[in-house]
């Protein structure tokens, strides 16, 4: 491609093993690779309503972690300007 109007990046974040426990952090990781600016959502619908958590800060080949502590089940997603990553689903279970 010789044009400048493409940008080629990649976001992902990675499913966790297991649920997650109740009142406990719980690390997320993923890939965040060419694109500007990526900031992880939450939603507990997992439709149009996604809320910012934060931004990611990654190494210098694109790799995050961000600690998250969900209350109920929810999804999460990178996003950016440019898109969206396909969004993870994280359950949470009781102590």
């Amino acid at each position: 491609l010789r044009s400048t109007w493409v940008t080629i990046g990649v976001l992902r974040v990675d499913p966790p093993v297991g649920p997650a426990v109740l009142g406990t952090p719980l690390r997320l990781t993923g890939i965040a690779r060419g694109l500007a600016a990526p900031a992880l959502a939450a939603s507990v619908d997992g439709g149009i309503n996604w809320s910012k958590v934060g931004p990611v800060s990654r190494d210098a080949t694109g790799a995050f972690s961000i600690d998250v502590k969900p209350t109920r089940t929810t999804r999460y997603r990178l996003q950016v300007k440019e898109g969206v990553s396909p969004p993870i689903l994280v359950r949470v279970a009781g102590k």
